[in-house]
């Protein structure tokens, strides 16, 4: 299970460098994705780094995830923001690893 921690004033390298580091921890032998909250200015400068590292690494692929969309079981969730923290819960069940950010909340 992924540790949940929290951290403030990070840079988005900073940021790329802790989801290797995870990645490195949590899935060593195979290839992981990471989806991020990608709205805003914050979530756009996150992802330019994810996937300069990306391509630089070939360890991740990177997603952005406009959070404020609406979520594809509008059932279950209200939000895309809701539906992708539904899905890291679901983490352990289906096996594949995944690393999931809302960066508006790290930085």
């Amino acid at each position: 299970m992924l540790d949940l921690f929290s951290d403030k004033g990070l840079s988005a390298d900073q940021i790329v460098d802790i989801v290797e580091e995870l990645g490195q921890q949590y899935s060593p032998e195979q290839r992981y994705r990471v989806q991020y909250d990608s709205e805003g200015l914050i979530g756009r400068h996150l992802g330019e780094a994810l996937r300069a590292r990306a391509l630089k690494s070939n360890r991740f692929e990177s997603f952005g995830i406009r959070s404020w969309d609406k979520p594809r079981d509008p059932q279950l969730y209200v939000r895309i923001r809701d539906e992708l923290a539904g899905h890291l819960a679901r983490f352990p069940a289906d096996g594949s690893p995944v690393l999931a950010l809302a960066p508006d909340e790290i930085a």
